[in-house]
């Protein structure tokens, strides 16, 4: 079953198994008999079902509340003060082994953070996962600040950043036209 043209990994190679046992295996193999079109019987699932139970975690398959993921934001962060958040400054930033020089840019620095991913569905959820001026629903949206974020950094107002109320729902194609969307790979960089 190897694919067309290619020559097989074991053509041309001696056995290891001496040809009784690979009779003997090729017997075993054909005797196997798949459980395809078949059930399992009562006494199986039950062994099956004690097997699993208390393995499968109940939230498994739940959205966080974006207040709980929050709370693990900080939690990680150390922020909270049953939770040293203790670093080992010896293999942080500079001195660790994976260290690029600090080559992630605060665009996508912000984009990963938690508070930003929570500024994005809140704006979604208030916006009612509606763009706000073809009014389409259904189709890929992006969130939009009002006042760019390379104004509130510049203005020194890093709480804007994240404030719903200049947040704004979009589709690709709404979004395109907005004010800062040539510029908007450059928007963190600088000037």
């Amino acid at each position: 079953m190897g694919h067309k043209g290619q020559i097989p990994w074991n053509k041309g190679k001696v056995s290891v198994y001496s040809k009784e046992t690979l009779v003997k295996m090729k017997d075993a193999h054909l005797t196997l008999k798949p459980m395809m079109g078949k059930h399992h019987s009562e006494k199986t699932k039950l062994k099956i079902s004690i097997a699993k139970s208390g393995k499968v975690s109940p939230n498994r398959g739940k959205k966080l509340s974006i207040e709980t993921r929050q709370k693990i934001s900080n939690a990680k962060k150390g922020h909270t003060p049953w939770n040293k958040g203790k670093k080992l400054p010896q293999l942080s930033g500079a001195n660790s082994p994976n260290w690029k020089g600090g080559k992630t840019s605060l665009n996508r620095q912000m984009k990963n953070s938690i508070e930003w991913k929570i500024w994005r569905e809140k704006v979604f959820i208030r916006d009612d996962f509606t763009c706000q001026k073809c009014l389409k629903r259904g189709i890929y949206i992006e969130p939009h600040h009002i006042i760019t974020v390379k104004e509130c950094l510049k203005a020194n107002d890093l709480p804007r950043i994240y404030d719903v109320n200049n947040g704004l729902t979009l589709c690709r194609d709404c979004h395109t036209n907005t004010h800062n969307w040539k510029t908007k790979n450059k928007i963190y960089e600088g000037d």
